[in-house]
Parts: structure tokens; C-alpha cells; sequence
């Protein structure tokens, strides 16, 4: 059987041998992987456009609400700064 695609067997390192059917061809992994990549990437955005910024007040009442055991030491750090020890100037 030819081979439809010509860069298939310089892929393989075997001259006029085909992949079996049941593997995806190496470009079509790629874009997949690249697919993948870009969707977890903007959910990671959209996830991080969705909480507030450490210090505000949304942010102060958010951490109100959290339980302390589960703060970080750079969440607690922060709150203490923005939320407890505050200056109104």
C-alpha cells in the first residue's frame, strides 16, 4: 500500500511502512497536545480573573469567610497587613 503522507515513513525511520490504523498520526498529537495545552491555559485565566486581589475588601471578606486552617502563610501574611493592621490615612 502506498503512503498517502511522505514525511510518514521519514518519520518512522522505515521507508514504505505504514502506522498501524489505531495510532494517531504524529502532527495530528501535536495540534492535539496544543489544544489541550490552550484550554487548560485559559481556564487557569479565567479561574484567576475570578477571584479578588489579595488586600482589597472583597478579598479581606472572602478570607472572613475561608477557614483559618486552610490559609497559607502568604494568605495569613497578607491579611494581617491589609485586613487587621490597616491605616486610614
Amino acid at each position: 500500500m502506498p503512503i498517502c503522507n511522505p514525511f510518514r515513513a521519514f518519520q518512522t525511520g522505515e521507508h514504505g511502512v505504514r502506522w498501524p490504523d489505531e495510532h494517531p498520526e504524529p502532527i495530528q498529537m501535536e495540534v492535539a497536545m496544543r489544544t489541550i495545552t490552550l484550554v487548560l491555559f485559559s481556564v487557569a485565566i479565567v479561574l484567576m480573573a475570578c477571584s479578588p486581589e489579595p488586600g482589597s475588601k472583597a478579598w479581606c471578606a472572602s478570607m472572613d469567610e475561608k477557614s483559618a486552617g486552610d490559609w497559607t502563610a502568604n494568605e495569613a501574611g497578607e491579611y494581617a497587613k491589609s485586613c487587621v493592621f490597616t491605616t486610614d490615612d
